[in-house]
């Protein structure tokens, strides 16, 4: 089985441990295959480089932030969906996210890794990528 790509778009290094940390608990290993990068300039060579199934993006990057986050990596990407991992519980930039293309909005520290996993699910096209996502799921759930 092929595992879905996901592309983590964040520039603290302890954020990006505790979401990887938290997904990993709500997957089956080898299901998702995630690439971090620190920047919108490391996000976009990866981009051009790799097709991937969902870009989890933080708003607050060094070389970017705010909604100008969003309005690139959709122009960059626009068939990817792009879920946003905000500190911020800000219901204006959150609907402006979702205008700009963002198919969701989750809040860091009131999300946990089946949160994040049923939002990478809900916004897959790819019925293959579904299909592996779901399984993994199904197993996940069988688990516990």
């Amino acid at each position: 089985m092929t595992p879905m790509t996901i592309l983590h778009i964040e520039d603290d290094e302890m954020d990006a441990e505790l979401m990887q940390a938290a997904m990993c608990s709500a997957i089956v290993p080898g299901s998702f295959a995630i690439t971090q990068v620190n920047s919108l300039r490391s996000a976009l060579k990866a981009m051009e480089e790799t097709r991937y199934d969902a870009i989890l993006l933080d708003m607050n990057l060094a070389d970017i932030s705010g909604i100008d986050n969003v309005r690139v990596v959709t122009q960059e990407s626009p068939e990817t969906p792009v879920i946003i991992l905000s500190g911020a519980e800000d219901d204006n930039l959150a609907e402006k996210s979702v205008r700009y293309g963002a198919r969701h909005y989750l809040v860091k520290g009131k999300c946990d890794g089946t949160t994040i996993r049923d939002a990478i699910l809900s916004t897959l096209k790819d019925p293959e990528a579904i299909n592996r996502a779901q399984i993994a799921s199904y197993t996940t759930s069988a688990r516990a």
